[in-house]
């Protein structure tokens, strides 16, 4: 009877473990409009998956980096992985990717076409 009694609490508690959902909570360093459709995004799997509770929350670039790589947050949304795993070694880039842009740079001044971009740095 003792070894019944200790297989049905394992069972319980391990099945109560397993039943109750993971709260994760998700950091961005980018504004309004791109966190809005991450939000959107995040919101739509919270309602999808039952076993995930998710929180999102849009933060200075650099504390939500830091806050994730000290494990503070469960994760920072959508950044370049190779930049970010020089800095934040705790991080690790997620393979599969929701969000892509491409980016268009505006020179206040009249620069030579194919410039390095590292040349940009001088620009405010």
């Amino acid at each position: 009877m003792k070894k019944l009694f200790i297989i049905m609490f394992l069972f319980l508690a391990l099945n109560t473990v397993y039943a109750a959902p993971s709260n994760l909570h998700i950091t961005t360093g980018f504004t309004p409009p791109v966190s809005s459709f991450f939000e959107d995004v995040l919101a739509e799997v919270d309602n999808r998956v039952d076993a995930i509770s998710i929180s999102f929350e849009v933060l200075p670039a650099e504390r939500s980096l830091s806050l994730s790589n000290q494990d503070i947050t469960d994760g920072d949304c959508c950044r370049i992985h190779n930049v970010v795993n020089e800095k934040y070694p705790n991080l690790k880039a997620v393979e599969k990717s929701f969000f892509l842009f491409d980016l268009t740079l505006l020179p206040k001044i009249k620069l030579e076409p194919l410039i390095p971009l590292r040349t940009l740095n001088p620009i405010q």
